[in-house]
């Protein structure tokens, strides 16, 4: 089986993109982790899966699975490639709806190749992280490596723990974020990140994904921390410069509950080719 594909980032947060809207190939299941394997396959942080939305005011609909071949629910990175990719096919000018999950999502593209999407409002609630505590707060304390860590926790879509430190070069990232992971403490997994505050408009911030380890970039992740570090007051509401290892995000939240959050950033074909399985 013969199968063409598109090769995609976002700031270094690189993706295999298939689409399957129309074709007969996507009706078998694929080996996703040899597919995003560096050595054996293509190589990417994740696999977005294009089809045919529910809804006919969406272009396309996608679906997100990470390099170990796990489902993600959302994606920011990939979402702005997902809209780049329908601008270079010529089936959209500068703006369209995509549809993830029965979600609809608004999106707009620049002459520049960025990207704005208007991503749904974060939702706190520890049953939509999968978070298992008593009550919902906006500091939770968990024993990591022997060390009590405070974090906030946010889904945007897709579960996230944002951790706030003094310097994100100083931290074993990687270590800390798999001990997180595999503290138990959400059920369902979790994206953990690493924020450094700069100002109250500026934060540095480190992503440990679930089912890829650390990227250079993570869109969810800068959502999580902007709206984490706006909740704690540490940051202003309104726009937020998010530095991460790939470049800078522009997330913008007004601070209220309920009330959805842009991103702006780049995404940038790399390039086109067919894998055999």
């Amino acid at each position: 089986m013969r199968i063409p594909f598109t090769k995609m980032h976002g700031l270094g947060n690189d993706f295999i993109l298939i689409d399957c809207r129309d074709e007969s190939y996507c009706t078998a299941k694929f080996d996703m982790s040899l597919m995003a394997d560096r050595r054996l396959g293509i190589g990417c942080d994740q696999i977005l899966i294009l089809g045919q939305p529910k809804s006919q005011e969406a272009s396309a609909s996608y679906k997100v699975f990470n390099s170990d071949g796990s489902r993600a629910e959302q994606c920011g990175n990939g979402l702005r490639c997902v809209v780049q990719y329908l601008k270079l096919q010529g089936e959209i000018e500068t703006s369209t709806i995509v549809e993830v999950d029965n979600e609809l999502i608004d999106a707009t593209v620049s002459e520049n190749s960025l990207v704005t999407v208007r991503m749904l409002p974060p939702d706190f609630s520890p049953t939509s992280i999968a978070l298992e505590v008593a009550r919902q707060d906006k500091h939770y304390n968990q024993e990591i490596s022997g060390k009590q860590l405070a974090f906030g926790a946010v889904s945007m879509g897709n579960p996230h723990a944002v951790i706030k430190i003094d310097s994100i070069n100083e931290v074993s990232i990687s270590e800390l974020g798999a001990a997180m992971q595999a503290s138990g403490i959400f059920s369902n997994g979790v994206n953990v990140g690493f924020m450094e505050v700069v100002s109250d408009t500026c934060i540095y911030l480190r992503v440990y994904e679930r089912g890829v380890g650390e990227t250079p970039a993570c869109g969810t992740g800068a959502c999580a921390a902007a709206v984490v570090g706006i909740l704690w007051g540490d940051l202003a509401p309104g726009k937020i410069d998010v530095i991460l290892p790939g470049g800078h995000l522009d997330i913008e939240w007004n601070g209220e509950l309920g009330s959805e959050i842009y991103m702006t950033g780049p995404a940038q074909f790399v390039f086109e080719g067919v894998i055999a399985l």
